[in-house]
């Protein structure tokens, strides 16, 4: 029987192979199993090689790229720059599957012709769309924006392993909130609570106007700690290992949100389930996991002081509950949210997506 040759995946990404490795599968939405799985052989298109100024030109480039190595598949992490390149594919330049990431929802546009447009010359044009919240796919099925079977939720399973060898037993036994968010987080409500519950909170961000406001504001406070990124001195590459080996000290991970149309925090929840520590989640429309369906923590309305005191007591003089929240995390990424069952599925799908389409062409050929 002939050997079939592994399916190139083109990724676009300003990482290298060894850096990929080097981080978690989830980090890299899986492309790091896939460079192991010897049915797929992954192309990297590094996206920091040419001016980003001249988006004709970066478009170029990758346009000339897929075409040189013939890829089968170009594999987005996510849609935002890349509208331009699923259009000319649409209307025939290149012939790759394009399988994508998407976050947020759909827009909807007043004008019929931009909807239409939009629609057809891109949602059309991608083979495969994995959103983070099941509310968008059925808003897209709904509006008719893409077919039920290539608009699918998919949860972003985390690789356990990984993040193990930061897990240590705390050195004190001081009970500790984190938060490590970047933007659209409302950081006052959470520091009003640690301090008015006298609760230690330590929290790691980026220098956006609200954070610096909060951080000076609370500078003098006994128990909560604000720490901004670009002073540490990182290399960019080793920040997301400080950041996981500082969430380790925490006894509850705290993702206080502002209010946003589209849910915000997925990617820092789905970074804390590997501590296995309860989490509480500002509750905002669309977010994907509801941490009290899942029981593995509290949502919490925007702003509300009150709430957030109250749960952060509670866990606190509640070693039990934190144990029993432990247990249930564990199960979540044993199964549904581990790393290995998400990749498997995407790995399935470009499997059969590019298996359809070779058939599909021999068939047109004869």
């Amino acid at each position: 029987m002939k050997k079939q040759k592994p399916i190139k995946v083109l990724y676009i990404t300003t990482m290298t192979r060894e850096q990929i490795l080097e981080k978690p599968s989830n980090y890299c939405f899986y492309i790091k199993n896939m460079i192991q799985d010897n049915r797929i052989n992954v192309i990297l298109f590094n996206a920091s090689n040419y001016n980003k100024k001249n988006k004709i030109r970066q478009v170029w480039l990758l346009l000339k790229k897929i075409r040189e190595i013939n890829a089968d598949v170009l594999y987005l992490p996510k849609m935002t720059g890349f509208y331009t390149l699923v259009i000319l594919k649409k209307i025939g330049l290149f012939r790759c599957k394009i399988i994508a990431w998407k976050y947020t929802r759909f827009n909807k546009y007043n004008n019929f012709l931009l909807q239409y447009l939009i629609q057809h010359l891109v949602w059309n044009g991608i083979d495969k769309l994995y959103m983070m919240s099941e509310t968008h796919v059925q808003q897209a099925n709904k509006l008719g924006i893409m077919v039920p079977n290539k608009c699918v939720s998919l949860k972003w399973g985390v690789e356990q392993e990984w993040y193990d060898h930061f897990i240590k037993p705390h050195t004190d036994n001081e009970f500790t909130v984190i938060a490590t968010g970047k933007d659209s987080r409302d950081y006052e409500t959470l520091c009003r609570a640690c301090d008015e519950t006298q609760t230690k909170c330590i929290i790691i961000t980026r220098r956006h106007e609200s954070n610096i406001k909060v951080a000076q504001k609370w500078k003098s406070s006994k128990w909560c700690s604000i720490s901004f990124i670009e002073d540490l001195n990182l290399e960019h590459i080793y920040e997301y290992e400080y950041i996981m080996e500082q969430t380790s000290k925490a006894s509850i991970l705290a993702i206080p949100c502002e209010q946003r149309s589209n849910g915000v925090g997925y990617t820092n929840l789905i970074e804390g389930l590997p501590y296995c520590i309860p989490i509480l989640l500002t509750n905002n429309p669309d977010v994907p996991v509801n941490t009290e369906e899942y029981d593995i923590g509290y949502m919490i309305e925007p702003h509300d002081v009150e709430n957030w005191k109250k749960h952060i007591l509670f866990l606190k003089e509640h070693i039990e509950e934190r144990i029993r929240i432990a247990n249930n995390i564990q199960k979540m990424t044993k199964n549904e949210y581990n790393h290995q069952v998400t990749a498997n599925y995407i790995i399935n799908d470009i499997l059969t997506i590019t298996k359809e389409y070779k058939i599909f062409q021999s068939l047109k050929n004869k």
